[in-house]
């Protein structure tokens, strides 16, 4: 399909982000100041990282929908696991909509083809979501009274081709 990215680009195009989302954690020390025996966990150590010999991967599961599919990879991966993060592919057909979800962690969204309408709702004050841009808004006439009005309380924005959308953490 004309519409999906490699897989190989979009490993790459995510290996460039790795350093900005690498932790490391120190040693566990009990009250009595003895030390804990090591516990085995992906981000503990750098040494245990072994990324020498990368490689394509490929989704681990494919979920079907009316307005097109989502892609998963594997989390247990290697190159995922030392890095601390993960993958997820949406592909939107056109005039598709893709329902509202809920993630903990920041995202950082890219935009292969095409173009769309983007929102983000973070909890918050309404009256910080208020625009500063009168550009784009319209207006009414309401008993003789010229009014603007706009989008006051989500943050939605049109998306394109090339565009990279953070979205934060909602923690």
């Amino acid at each position: 399909m004309a519409n999906r990215i490699s897989g190989a680009t979009l490993f790459l195009s995510c290996l460039g982000f790795l350093p900005l989302f690498h932790s490391c954690s120190g040693q566990i020390t009990d009250l009595g100041g003895s030390v804990r025996r090591h516990q085995r966990h992906p981000l503990r150590f750098r040494s245990e990282c072994r990324l020498e010999n990368l490689h394509v991967l490929e989704p681990s599961r494919r979920i079907e929908a009316e307005a097109g599919y989502t892609e998963l990879w594997d989390e247990k991966e290697e190159a995922l696991t030392c890095t601390g993060s993960a993958f997820t592919r949406h592909v939107i057909r056109r005039n598709g909509l893709f329902l509202p979800s809920y993630s903990n962690p920041a995202e950082l969204m890219y935009v292969v083809q095409g173009r769309g309408l983007y929102g983000v709702t973070v909890p918050g004050c309404p009256e910080t979501y208020q625009s500063e841009f009168r550009g784009r808004q319209g207006t009414s006439e309401m008993e003789g009274v010229k009014r603007f009005f706009g989008d006051r309380h989500q943050k939605v924005r049109e998306i394109h081709e090339g565009d990279i959308n953070p979205c934060p953490s909602t923690k």
